[in-house]
């Protein structure tokens, strides 16, 4: 996410075009991993990324105070490890990637259809990002009786 330019951001979709690594933005795919799709965005998070104003130095999205692209390094040091203190929470951004596919996942959502938009290979997505929910064991005795 920390390569993605405002263009990138269209309201209810992020295009995911690449991957940004040490402060240098790589294009497309590679072999294990799909760097280009397009994950939706709930409307909360929508307003406050719109809420933010863009800077004319600038077309990236989450840009450093310079206006360049983080270093992975220093967007913890300086954005995450602050903001996760702050909030007294103990997890990672990759956290965050389970905590969105799970509950999907439970909900019905096709799994090829999480997959394409996680950019991950289906046997990844379910693998990886999904977790067993502590209402599914009530859940599954409601339907078996």
């Amino acid at each position: 996410m920390l390569g993605l330019e405002r263009r990138d951001f269209e309201g209810d979709v992020i295009r995911v075009r690449g991957n940004a690594h040490e402060g240098v933005f790589t294009p497309g795919d590679q072999p294990t991993k799909r760097h280009v799709h397009s994950p939706p965005c709930p409307p909360s998070t929508a307003e406050l990324i719109w809420s933010v104003p863009a800077r004319i130095d600038t077309p990236l999205l989450f840009p450093t105070p310079t206006g360049r692209l983080w270093r992975e390094r220093n967007f913890y040091r300086d954005v995450w490890h602050p903001t996760r203190e702050r909030a007294e929470l103990d997890c990672t951004p990759h956290d965050f990637r389970h905590a969105w596919v799970t509950p999907l996942r439970a909900a019905g959502i096709d799994p090829a259809d999480l997959a394409d938009m996680g950019g991950h290979s289906l046997e990844t997505a379910t693998s990886h990002y999904t977790h067993a929910l502590p209402a599914v064991p009530r859940r599954i005795r409601q339907v078996i009786g």
